[in-house]
């Protein structure tokens, strides 16, 4: 298991040392600092951090922790659609923004170091994956770019890319449904056809004749 973490920080090595994101400044004495703290002096996590604020989140990454945040830079949020950061800031998307940056944070503090291939689990409830891919360490679509920057209360770890859950992409995309096709008309019964009445069924004359009329009393003249 050693061996696997030794390998994965080694593997790290290369990543940090080409020109993906801006270096983010750590000094000695930012380890006092949290999380947030930490990530609002490097000064590339502005879009960040005014998430975190709109979401209710920063109190909770100034919390004892310890957390792990894979943190995108501003340019990485910068890369999403156009309008997409400006809707999730809005108060109405709090929970959706929630739901994704607790999915950029994991439960305790994992450095480079202690990292091993696989599916871990996030504060969002999903699971990111992490995976080495021609030398790159990657969360999900994701590169880590500049590892292990420390804070009191956890560590962060630079990302070049927002990491979307499954939900929030939709996962396979889902097939157009076409309308369904309309029930054929019934066709109309067709009106029966009428017999016609024999002759030597017919009603007699005089049964359609009306009755005579009362012959008049007496002494008045007939009409």
């Amino acid at each position: 298991m050693r061996n696997n973490f030794i390998a994965f920080s080694l593997l790290l090595a290369p990543v940090t040392g080409l020109a993906l994101a801006a270096p983010v400044a750590v000094h000695a004495e930012e380890q006092s600092k949290d999380i947030v703290s930490v990530a609002a002096d490097a000064g590339s996590f502005n879009t960040l951090a005014a998430a975190l604020e709109a979401a209710g989140l920063t109190e909770t990454l100034q919390g004892e922790g310890p957390f792990t945040v894979f943190a995108p830079t501003d340019e990485a949020f910068a890369a999403l659609p156009e309008g997409v950061v400006e809707a999730l800031l809005k108060p109405e998307n709090k929970e959706q923004l929630a739901a994704l940056l607790t999915y950029h944070v994991v439960p305790g503090e994992v450095k480079s170091a202690d990292i091993t291939p696989g599916d871990v689990a996030t504060v969002q409830g999903s699971s990111v994956t992490i995976a080495v891919e021609d030398g790159a360490v990657k969360v999900n679509n994701a590169s880590v770019v500049s590892p292990d920057v420390e804070a009191s209360n956890g560590v962060i770890h630079v990302v070049d890319q927002v990491i979307l859950p499954a939900a929030a992409t939709g996962g396979a995309e889902a097939a157009p449904q076409e309308a369904p096709e309309a029930a054929p008309a019934p066709e109309a019964a067709p009106a029966p056809e009428s017999e016609a009445v024999p002759e030597s069924e017919l009603p007699e004359a005089a049964e359609e004749v009306a009755p005579a009329a009362s012959p008049a009393p007496e002494g008045v003249p007939a009409p």
